[in-house]
C-alpha cells in the first residue's frame, strides 16, 4: 500500500499548459501504469483530459484515448454516454487520413433574398440620383447601402472601381452556426503583402475595402467602407483591363451573349454588338479573349443535355412531317456514333433527281469535333437540293458503309447511278 501511494503521489499532473505536455504525460502514465486502477477510475481528471484533446489539431491522442477508455469501462459506466455525446467533435483517424468529423448542422440558408418589383436596387438609385448628387463617379458606395445578394454587391463595387481606376477581389468571409454566410469583404487588388520580396506584385497593403453584413431577410448591407488608397489610380481602359475583376462579364451581358450564340452569331459579330452597346470598342469592360472563354463555357453548358434536345426536336419534326426519318448508330457504351436524318420533301426530290448525288463532309467544325456529311443533288432548274444530313464520329470504312446503306433505306431502296465525293479513299473501297 505504501508503494502504491508513493507511486500515485509521484505521478506528474495529467493537465499541462500545452497539448504536447498532455501527450507526453498521457503516454508516460499509460506506459507506466498499464493496469492501474488509480488511473482508470479517475473520471474527473480523465474528463478534463478529454476536453483538451477535443480541440487538438495534431491528432496524436486518438489511440491513447481509446486505450484509456478500454481500461476505464469497468470503473465508470457513464463514460460511454459522455464519449458518444462528444464523438462529433473528436479528432478521428480513418484509413490513415486524419480529419475533423463534420458536425451535423441544419440546412444552409440562402445567401440572397428574393427580388421584389417594389424595391429599388442600389444601382438604379445611383443612376437616377447622379444628376442631383453631382459627384465624380456615377456609382458611389456608402455605409448602409443594401443589396439583394453578394453578386449584386460585387458588381456594384466593381463598377465603382472601374470608374475610380482600381480592381477588387473577394476577401475574408464568415459563416454562422446555421451554415449561412453572414459576412463578406471586398478589398482592393493591391491589398495584402506580396508573397516574395522584391517581386513585381502589385500588392502594397492597400486598405481600401467594404464589409457586407447579412440582414434578417437574407439581404446584405455595407457595414464598413474604406475609400482611401495608398497607390495611384489607373486612367485608361486598357490599363484597367489588366485587373481580373474588370474582365468579369456581368449577368445581363451574359444573357445577351447567350441569346446571340443560340442564334448562331459568330464571336466577332457578338463583340461588335457589345461594343455598340458600350459606345465604342475601347469602352468594353472585358477583352475578346474573355468573351471567347464565356462562349466556350456557354456551349459546354448547353451541351449537357444535347441528346435530349436533339431527340425532342426530331420528335417535333416528326409530328409536323409524317415522312421525317432519322436513325442512330450507337457504340458498345450506348453513345451516339452516327446520326442521320431526312424529311419528306428531300425524299421526293431524290425520287425525281437522285440519279447523281454529291456527298461531302466538313472536318470537325462543330463543338463535338464530329464531321458533318451532306447528300446534295441538282434539280431540273440547276438548283442544289438537299437529300440527307449525317453526323459521324469518325470517317472509317465501316462508318461510311453504314451511312450509304442507311441512305438507300431512307430513300425507299433506290440507289443512285453516280456518286461524286471528295478525296476520301475509304469510300472508294465500299461496294455500293
Amino acid at each position: 500500500m505504501a508503494s502504491a501511494e508513493t507511486e500515485k503521489s509521484s505521478m506528474p499532473p495529467i493537465m499541462g499548459e500545452s497539448n504536447g505536455s498532455v501527450c507526453s504525460q498521457l503516454s508516460w502514465a499509460s506506459a507506466s501504469y498499464p493496469d492501474s486502477a488509480v488511473f482508470g477510475v479517475d473520471s474527473e481528471r480523465l474528463s478534463m483530459l478529454r476536453e483538451v484533446t477535443e480541440d487538438d489539431p495534431s491528432g496524436r491522442f486518438a489511440d491513447l484515448m481509446d486505450s484509456v477508455d478500454v481500461r476505464s469501462e469497468t470503473g465508470n459506466v457513464d463514460l460511454d454516454d459522455n464519449r458518444a455525446s462528444r464523438m462529433e467533435n473528436r479528432y478521428m483517424t480513418l484509413d490513415d487520413k486524419v480529419g475533423w468529423v463534420t458536425r451535423n448542422r441544419k440546412v444552409a440558408m440562402p445567401d440572397e433574398r428574393a427580388t421584389s418589383a417594389e424595391r429599388v436596387t442600389a444601382l438604379e438609385t445611383a443612376l437616377t440620383g447622379f444628376a442631383e448628387r453631382k459627384t465624380d463617379t456615377v456609382v458611389t458606395p456608402s455605409v448602409g447601402l443594401t443589396f439583394d445578394s453578394i453578386i449584386e454587391a460585387y458588381d456594384f463595387y466593381n463598377l465603382y472601381s472601374w470608374e475610380t481606376g482600381f480592381g477588387i477581389r473577394y476577401a475574408k468571409s464568415r459563416t454562422n452556426v446555421k451554415g449561412t454566410r453572414c459576412m463578406q469583404e471586398f478589398v482592393c487588388c493591391c491589398s495584402g503583402k506580396p508573397k516574395e520580396a522584391n517581386s513585381t506584385s502589385s500588392r502594397c497593403q492597400c486598405q481600401a475595402m467594404i464589409r457586407l453584413l447579412c440582414t434578417d431577410d437574407n439581404g446584405w448591407y455595407i457595414n464598413e467602407l474604406r475609400s482611401s488608397h495608398n497607390h495611384s489610380m489607373l486612367n485608361t481602359c486598357a490599363e484597367k483591363l489588366h485587373f481580373p475583376s474588370h474582365r468579369h462579364i456581368d449577368k445581363y451581358t451574359r444573357e445577351l451573349v447567350s441569346q446571340l450564340r443560340e442564334n448562331n452569331v459568330n464571336l466577332s459579330k457578338v463583340y461588335s454588338i457589345l461594343a455598340t452597346s458600350f459606345g465604342r470598342v475601347e469602352n468594353v469592360p472585358f477583352t475578346k479573349r474573355c468573351l471567347r472563354t464565356l462562349c466556350g463555357k456557354l456551349s459546354r453548358e448547353q451541351a449537357d443535355d444535347d441528346v435530349q434536345k436533339t431527340m425532342a426536336i426530331f420528335s417535333e419534326l416528326k409530328v409536323q412531317d409524317g415522312e421525317f426519318t432519322y436513325n442512330v448508330q450507337v457504340d458498345d457504351e450506348s453513345r451516339i456514333r452516327t446520326l442521320m436524318w431526312t424529311n419528306g420533301r428531300s425524299k421526293k426530290q431524290y425520287h425525281h433527281f437522285g440519279d447523281v448525288v454529291t456527298f461531302d463532309t466538313t472536318y470537325k467544325t462543330n463543338l463535338y469535333d464530329m464531321p458533318f456529311g451532306i447528300f446534295v443533288g441538282v434539280n431540273n432548274h440547276f438548283q442544289s437540293v438537299l437529300y440527307a444530313g449525317v453526323l459521324m464520329r469518325d470517317e472509317t470504312v465501316d462508318t461510311f458503309k453504314w451511312i450509304f446503306d442507311e441512305f438507300v433505306k431512307m430513300m425507299g431502296g433506290k440507289r443512285p447511278i453516280t456518286i461524286l465525293t471528295g478525296k476520301m479513299k475509304c469510300i472508294c473501297v465500299i461496294p455500293f
